[in-house]
């Protein structure tokens, strides 16, 4: 690179203008919820992504509050199945758990494979974390948490190539889950691509 380009920090860029709305964004989102759904996000929120606890993609304390005030919203129309809210909330939560130069790689894009490891072993990572939070929150029903981890642990089977079902519940989290193309922060994934 010459000493008169100029260079621009797109991620860095993105973050800051992210940084600046998410207070409010997180504000509209706890204006949307029902309680028991305010203390899972809550919850969510400060174990994954508060600051510098932020333990999955760096993108996802944006991503996170996102699907959950569609798929509350959704709800709140009589559109969707009530579990969509915590299901969209603990979606991705297996990022974090993911091995941190498997979650890089995967994100980069670079590799196919790598990125379908990346999405498979996200979702399977979710599912016990996922029931601890919901068996705590004392909230939910044996049925309710079973639907909403069946939902975490296949969300991203359309990207993998696996079949879908067509469960509600399971078409309104992937729903909420593309809702980030429609955000500035899909501009970093589609440069990725």
């Amino acid at each position: 690179m010459q000493k008169n380009e100029l260079t621009f920090d797109v991620i860095g860029m993105l973050k800051e203008v992210m940084d600046e709305v998410l207070p409010e964004l997180i504000q509209k989102v706890k204006e949307n919820l029902e309680p028991r759904d305010s203390r899972i996000f809550n919850s969510v929120f400060d174990q994954f992504y508060r600051g510098e606890r932020l333990k999955g993609r760096w993108y996802d304390k944006y991503h996170i509050p996102l699907a959950v005030l569609f798929s509350s919203k959704a709800v709140r129309l009589g559109q969707a199945p009530p579990e969509t809210v915590p299901a969209s909330n603990l979606h991705d939560i297996g990022y974090a758990f993911l091995d941190p130069g498997l979650k890089e790689r995967g994100e980069s894009k670079e590799n196919l494979a790598t990125v379908r490891l990346s999405r498979i072993l996200h979702m399977q990572k979710a599912a016990g974390p996922a029931a601890k939070i919901l068996i705590e929150s004392g909230d939910f029903s044996p049925a309710e948490i079973s639907n909403i981890i069946n939902t975490v642990v296949c969300h991203d089977n359309g990207n993998i190539g696996l079949p879908i079902e067509e469960e509600p519940l399971l078409l309104w989290v992937r729903d909420a889950d593309r809702t980030l193309v429609m955000h500035l922060v899909s501009f970093y994934k589609d440069w990725l691509s």
